[in-house]
């Protein structure tokens, strides 16, 4: 008896084994599929203790002491290797709600901050607008002059701020181009070097053979600043170094939850290859706490006035299709890596670089008449203004109703339309449709605080004549009707 209850002993161990490499591998199964395997295991495990026991004869009795205690070992074995499992099921499931929770927060904030950046570029155009035209009264040289200049620049760093904001929403403005990350990085080394601290040094490993990406030039040089600046501050004016990497990585499924993944991605990306950046240093770190928020808006671990760095540079990646890994840990440093689609495999991108070919034929001219449709009162003035300072009649429409009753009465002598995206009632690209339908040779230029692809996107083809991004100068408004007076007459 004592033998049968070895075989048996032997092979329940055996698959107490296999059962314990089976949840080792369990992440890179669906859940339906382990728990599967699980109750197949141990259907295995009885059958096989049952026919071992039933291949050697066994009468039915156990020793109470010898026989059972051996029996009961490959049992409480596989007991707690399935006690084990179901921790680490419930460890997995809050590993989830808790990224759940991180995507919605940032999800949420990201809304919030498209919505500001939206608004703020209607202030800004009628502060921007009225100061421009103030300055073209001032006389050179006088106290109103410098004083004029002086809102303006600080109305041109708002609209940059603004555009940060748009940029962590992942809606900022792309002018989409197929780039080597290798020649964007050392395009721009002589500014990264004078930009980092003197004591650090800088470190460039770079993987030859990299596929392209499609992405924006001007806001993957933000990123590369935004992470190398980052890094150098974190080294507090000590010595340390600096790595800036390139490379190609593919992840498999669940990558960013399994163990020995990094410790923060806030959105896990699918399987696939992708092309990273990296940026490594041997600052402070920062601990759990710290890199559950750094990707807030305005969070920082440094001086007042600073956060957006980090916000901007994850929305900037999920606008590309990609995502950002961050390891860190207090006393060793931090690395920081965004992952991007290579672009063989880059997915389809919402915005565009270049509105769709004008229909419009009549050309706009000094002294034409221009119909701004627009629900801000401020940004209709300072248009009005403008537009009449260059020499062109206008109307103005408040809504969508008013403008296509403006343009009924005077579709004859009409000659531009400046359109707003974001109106009440009915929407700048719903107003647009009507439009065309009555009057298709006019030209119709979509204006909108957010960017120009996410914008145009949305009308139906052939699109506006032209896109004026909030918040315009008056000198790109010039330029605008300028080149649409060039237009053939019909």
């Amino acid at each position: 008896m004592i033998i049968v209850a070895s075989d048996a002993l032997a092979l329940l161990t055996a698959l107490a084994a296999a059962l314990g490499l089976l949840t080792l591998a369990r992440r890179a199964l669906p859940g339906d599929v382990r728990l599967l395997l699980l109750a197949s295991t141990a259907l295995l495990a009885f059958l096989a203790l049952s026919n071992t026991l039933e291949w050697s004869g066994w009468s039915g009795h156990l020793d109470p002491y010898e026989d059972q205690a051996e029996m009961l070992l490959p049992v409480l074995l596989l007991a707690s290797f399935y006690a084990w499992f179901q921790r680490q099921q419930a460890q997995e499931r809050q590993e989830l709600q808790a990224r759940a929770l991180q995507a919605q927060k940032l999800e949420s904030l990201g809304l919030l901050a498209g919505g500001i950046a939206h608004d703020f570029n209607n202030l800004l155009l009628a502060m921007l607008g009225n100061a421009d035209l103030a300055l073209q009264e001032a006389a050179p040289g006088s106290e109103q002059r410098r004083c004029l200049e002086d809102v303006l620049r600080a109305g041109r760093r708002a609209a940059e701020l603004t555009g940060q904001m748009l940029a962590y929403a992942g809606r900022g403005r792309l002018a989409m181009a197929r780039l080597h990350l290798q020649a964007v990085v050392e395009e721009m080394l002589g500014l990264l070097r004078s930009s980092i601290s003197k004591k650090a040094e800088l470190h460039l490993e770079f993987s030859p053979g990299l596929p392209p990406v499609d992405a924006d030039a001007t806001q993957l040089r933000q990123v590369v600043m935004n992470l190398l600046t980052n890094a150098s501050e974190a080294l507090e004016g000590k010595p340390g170094g600096l790595w800036l990497r390139t490379g190609r990585v593919s992840l498999e499924a669940g990558h960013g939850r399994r163990a020995g993944a990094p410790a923060q991605m806030p959105e896990p990306l699918p399987p696939g290859d992708y092309v990273f950046l990296e940026v490594e240093d041997t600052g402070v770190g920062m601990d759990t706490a710290h890199q559950a928020r750094i990707f807030e808006p305005f969070f920082t671990t440094k001086f007042t006035g600073r956060g957006l760095g980090l916000a901007a540079t994850l929305g900037i990646a999920r606008g590309h299709g990609g995502a950002i890994e961050v390891d860190s840990a207090p006393g060793r440093g931090t690395r920081m890596r965004v992952l991007l689609p290579p672009a063989s495999q880059a997915p389809a991108v919402l915005l565009q670089a270049s509105p769709p070919t004008p229909a419009a034929t009549v050309r706009c001219q000094p002294g034409g008449l221009v119909l701004v449709i627009d629900d801000e009162a401020q940004v209709l003035q300072v248009t009005r203004l403008m537009l009449e300072r260059l020499g062109y009649r206008v109307l103005e429409a408040a809504d969508g109703q008013a403008g296509l009753r403006a343009f009924r009465e005077h579709a004859a002598e009409l000659c531009l339309v400046l359109l707003d995206l974001t109106l009440p009632g009915e929407d700048g690209d719903a107003v647009f449709g009507k439009l065309r339908e009555i009057r298709p040779e006019v030209a119709v230029v979509a204006t909108s605080g957010l960017s120009q692809g996410e914008v145009l996107a949305r009308f139906p083809a052939p699109g506006p004549a032209a896109f004026l991004q909030k918040p315009y100068r008056l000198e790109q408004l010039a330029e605008l009707v300028g080149t649409l007076a060039g237009g053939t007459g019909d």
